[in-house]
């Protein structure tokens, strides 16, 4: 009986990388790669953990800063939108640069970057001078996603890479909803502008373990699920006229629509409009997005073990109850209601999520990752910014109810939209593709 072929194709590499990510040469290999997948999950974790304590920060900080400037909700919602239409611009070009330079330099370079921008939002002293700040910031923010999303694809093997992506999201989720416990109850007590310069401090700290602890890439061999020629053609140039890609995109942007504008506008709305008092809010927003990311790992195993080759049948089901959840919760007459609904909403949302980046990491060659998830990421976070100004606007001119309704239809249009994804988006050769 042969050896493992994990075993076998292990020992066929040069002594230099098989010892790259292991300190015993005689570990097994499958030791050696859950050693790698477990350090590489850590560093994902922390980086987006530390990314949403700035978005918790200001998301918490927005009833404060508005009447500090006198500000209406439509240019509140520029504070968030902003940001968010910058990084989503820098998704593509970031897409091609982690694939040429690697995440590792670019991951630092972001956190880095990261810190010096909370210490001078700090400072900031005008309202059109915090949203410029944030409009910059959000260029060195765009390297964050892709950067995760590679190293999942260069360290991790195919069939744990689903659990590793759904690991980014939980980890975003996770943040979203703790990080409000902490920081609701530091921003209704203590001055928003410290609170953002001392994240500073972290933002360092993070940036250096990732330096020092990324662990190396893996042999190609074992980070390609389906043997890809090197002659095919990946160029970005080719991927990026694929409509496939776009769709992938166009979804991404629908789907964060419901986060994005259920978490920066959930607190403004639940003090302004129900009258909660700003420590409560940490907590509400905790249990909606909690439920989400425990969404997200079911949708993770579900995707891995039942969907991957028809993830339509998973996410367009979710999406359409969704949307219709959100019905009572825009029609909720109370703050408990209203965060009940929320949460439900989230949680159906929370299992389609992971199916587009799923279905990407599974089937995407790891040289080209960068790229396609960088219009993935493109499409996120243009729904990201889209969606606090809208609801920021259509608040100012009708109400929450009617800005938050909007929701309803953007999601069930993600629910129809998804019934055209097919898992063979990009075939061994590109002409291949089914679209």
């Amino acid at each position: 009986m042969g050896a493992p072929r994990s075993a076998h194709v292990w020992s066929t590499f040069p002594e230099g990388l098989r010892m790259s990510n292991a300190v015993d040469p005689t570990t097994p290999p499958d030791t050696q790669l859950a050693r790698t997948a477990t350090v590489t999950i850590s560093i994902v974790v922390l980086a987006w953990f530390l990314d949403n304590v700035d978005r918790a920060l200001v998301a918490f900080a927005l009833p404060v800063i508005g009447t500090e400037f006198s500000a209406t909700n439509t240019q509140l919602g520029l504070v968030v939108s902003g940001f968010t239409l910058s990084v989503a611009l820098m998704k593509i070009p970031a897409g091609l640069l982690v694939d040429k330079f690697g995440p590792r330099r670019l991951l630092t370079v972001e956190l880095i970057a990261w810190a010096g921008f909370m210490v001078l939002i700090g400072f900031s002293s005008t309202l059109w001078g915090l949203i410029a700040l944030r409009v910059v910031f959000g260029f060195a923010a765009g390297l964050m996603g892709v950067s995760t999303y590679k190293m999942v694809g260069e360290r991790i093997i195919p069939r744990w890479r689903t659990v590793g992506s759904s690991s980014i999201m939980t980890a975003n989720l996770v943040a979203i909803a703790v990080v409000p416990l902490v920081v609701a109850p530091l921003m209704a007590t203590q001055a928003w502008r410290p609170l953002f310069m001392w994240a500073s401090v972290i933002g360092i700290v993070v940036a250096g373990y990732v330096w020092f602890f990324m662990p190396k890439p893996l042999p190609i061999e074992l980070r390609e699920e389906t043997k890809v020629s090197h002659d095919d053609d990946l160029s970005a140039w080719r991927l990026l006229r694929l409509p496939a890609v776009w769709r992938f995109g166009l979804l991404a942007a629908l789907m964060n629509l419901i986060t994005f504008g259920l978490f920066f506008w959930g607190p403004t709305y639940l003090i302004r409009e129900r009258g909660v008092d700003p420590a409560s809010t940490g907590w509400m927003t905790s249990v909606a997005f909690g439920a989400m990311g425990v969404a997200v790992v079911g949708g993770s195993l579900l995707f891995d073990r039942v969907f991957s080759e028809k993830p339509r049948l998973l996410a367009a089901p979710a999406l359409l109850v969704s949307s219709l959840l959100m019905i009572p919760m825009v029609l909720a007459e109370t703050a408990e209601n209203f965060v009940l609904f929320q949460t439900l909403a989230l949680v159906f949302s929370g299992f389609a999520d992971v199916t587009v980046i799923g279905t990407i990491m599974r089937r995407v060659p790891t040289r080209a990752i960068g790229a396609v998830m960088g219009v993935q990421g493109m499409g996120s976070f243009l729904g990201g910014f889209v969606s606090p100004l809208m609801i920021g606007y259509i608040s100012d001119q009708l109400s929450f109810t009617a800005a938050f309704s909007v929701l309803i239809f953007t999601t069930a249009l993600a629910a129809l939209l998804f019934l055209a994804v097919k898992p063979d988006f990009l075939a061994r050769r590109l002409e291949k593709v089914v679209v």
